[in-house]
């Protein structure tokens, strides 16, 4: 994904969370943020979501899980 970055939080031990992080106005296809949370479960960490707002402050969101595929009948 163009414009994005991912870095790994690290506190005493192995890093628990994987970091996505986007600009706020720039397209964020879902399939990127999905490869990112899936890259996060293969790690076994927890997912985040961080927005860099035009103002350059960074809100964070937590992403449990992602809705799988809905299937042709």
């Amino acid at each position: 994904m163009k414009n994005a970055i991912s870095f790994t939080i690290h506190e005493k031990g192995e890093g628990e969370h994987l970091v996505f992080g986007i600009c706020e106005g720039n397209p964020a296809p879902l399939t990127g943020i999905s490869r990112a949370f899936s890259l996060a479960q293969k790690q076994k960490k927890k997912s985040v979501l961080a927005i860099v707002n035009r103002q350059g402050e960074v809100v964070y969101y937590s992403i449990n899980g992602l809705l799988p595929k809905p299937t042709n009948p």
